[in-house]
């Protein structure tokens, strides 16, 4: 029995185009459910049951249908339970219980880093995730996941269908958000496969914009490393990063990470780099905005970070504010020099 039809509203939501039809199929699922044994089908029909109550708008049911797909998912591949905890949130998610749907994307998250899954199926996972953050209004990092969920559907060839609905999505979040992202301009979460091109933006950045307040041997040691894949990937799988594209190429990165250091919650804003190429055209804005929005999803209110001497008086536009001495890691015996500096929300 295939789901009845259904289109999305300006809220992203999905609204049946018949409710009679959606209330026969609920019924159909229902009766075939007491004749069934096999585990996988009764799984399967816990999940059309689950996603139908849901649109119908019956999300105590919905959870419950869904809990018990999830439960029986435990037995089937990680690709089967990562699927059941995205319709679970979904739920929890139109339900307004956004801390128990954050929860379970976090085990999305974990499964996806620790197993071998298609693209396809980390596509929905970032469509679905950039859903919630358009419910609760975080509309800059609902588009950061709708571009990285466009990105993959549209390599890996996905059906029409599902194209659409994340063309529609991204349309609807940058109708939404209070910053225009200029022509040319993708801000996309991150994925693995742009690690060498967000280390070769982190490079030139350094080389091209840092030498201009840091010393020679600074910028050797900081800005001569080579590119290592294993530096890369963790902070990537599991920090809140971001990309700048420009005209198809990663031009630069954003990378924070809620934290728990020197007895405050924080936000700690790990790079923040852009090439010479889009220097003044808007993206440290967009960057900036985006870390605030994550903070306020984290529901942080501090966040914290080593500037660079370039750097310092953008932060200070921002309400930063020096914290600590001039001072920094040190590099083959070279010092990196930078300052501690932190905003309150």
């Amino acid at each position: 029995m295939r789901m009845p039809p259904f289109f999305f509203n300006d809220e992203l939501k999905e609204v049946p185009r018949n409710d009679q039809e959606y209330l026969d199929y609920v019924d159909q699922l229902k009766e075939s459910l007491r004749s069934q044994d096999m585990p996988k089908t009764r799984l399967l029909i816990y999940e059309n049951l689950g996603v139908a109550l849901r649109i119908l708008n019956r999300l105590d049911e919905a959870e419950e249908y869904l809990s018990k797909a999830l439960s029986l998912s435990s037995l089937e591949p990680p690709s089967k339970q990562i699927q059941n905890l995205i319709r679970l949130a979904h739920v929890y998610q139109w339900q307004e219980q956004f801390i128990k749907a954050k929860c379970l994307f976090d085990q999305v998250r974990e499964l996806l880093n620790e197993f071998s899954t298609s693209d396809t199926l980390k596509a929905a996972y970032h469509q679905h995730l950039g859903k919630l953050y358009f419910d609760q209004k975080l509309f800059g990092l609902a588009i950061t996941e709708f571009e990285l969920a466009k990105k993959l559907r549209v390599q890996n060839l996905v059906s029409k269908d599902q194209i659409e609905s994340t063309a529609q999505a991204l349309i609807k979040a940058k109708e939404n958000w209070a910053i225009d992202i200029p022509i040319g301009f993708v801000i996309r979460r991150a994925q693995v496969a742009d690690a060498q091109d967000i280390h070769q933006a982190h490079m030139t950045s350094i080389n091209k914009i840092c030498s201009r307040d840091h010393t020679a041997d600074e910028i050797r040691v900081w800005g001569g490393r080579n590119f290592e894949q294993v530096n890369r990937t963790p902070a990537i799988q599991s920090e809140f990063y971001l990309v700048v594209e420009y005209n198809g190429k990663i031009e630069g990165f954003c990378q924070a990470k809620a934290v728990f250091k020197g007895k405050k919650e924080q936000v700690h804003l790990y790079g923040f780099y852009i090439t010479p190429k889009i220097l003044k055209m808007g993206v440290g804005h967009i960057f900036m905005n985006l870390v605030i929005e994550y903070s306020k999803f984290e529901k942080i209110s501090l966040i914290t970070l080593k500037s660079t001497l370039t750097a310092f008086n953008f932060y200070k536009k921002y309400g930063f504010v020096q914290t600590g001495e001039l001072t920094g890691p040190i590099r083959d015996g070279v010092m990196i020099r930078g300052y501690p500096m932190e905003k309150v929300l």
